[in-house]
């Protein structure tokens, strides 16, 4: 199931940080975070997506899930806060439908925390 997958994710960062092609590891990163959303692990999914360099707006959908999940809101998150600043509202939606093909309760919920949490901090609202 979703601990599995999210235990091999974590020793794929683990001893392979870097994956070949990629200059630094945001890519296990980035993945990493999707598997620790999927199996509730929300610290070390938050942790884990305050080191990306470069979040992509899945990270950031299931950065702010997770926050959500723990704080109730983003203002506890200044980095997601920040990165949401500067972040077309519009681009994230494609990103939400494509979580229909993997779990429809999840995608309701990215939906959620995207219209309630996410919207009020972008820099162009959807």
């Amino acid at each position: 199931g979703t601990k599995k997958g999210c235990d091999l994710t974590l020793l794929a960062l683990e001893y392979d940080p870097v994956p070949q092609g990629q200059t630094n590891g945001d890519k296990r990163k980035s993945d990493a975070v999707f598997a620790c959303f999927m199996d509730d692990r929300i610290d070390l999914g938050l942790s884990l997506a305050e080191e990306i360099e470069s979040r992509d707006a899945r990270t950031l959908l299931c950065a702010a899930a997770l926050a959500v999940d723990k704080f109730s809101s983003l203002n506890d998150v200044s980095w997601l806060v920040n990165d949401l600043k500067s972040t077309d509202a519009a681009g994230l939606e494609p990103v939400i439908d494509s979580f229909g093909q993997i779990d429809l309760v999840v995608q309701s919920t990215l939906r959620e925390v995207f219209v309630d949490h996410m919207v009020p901090h972008c820099r162009i609202a959807a």
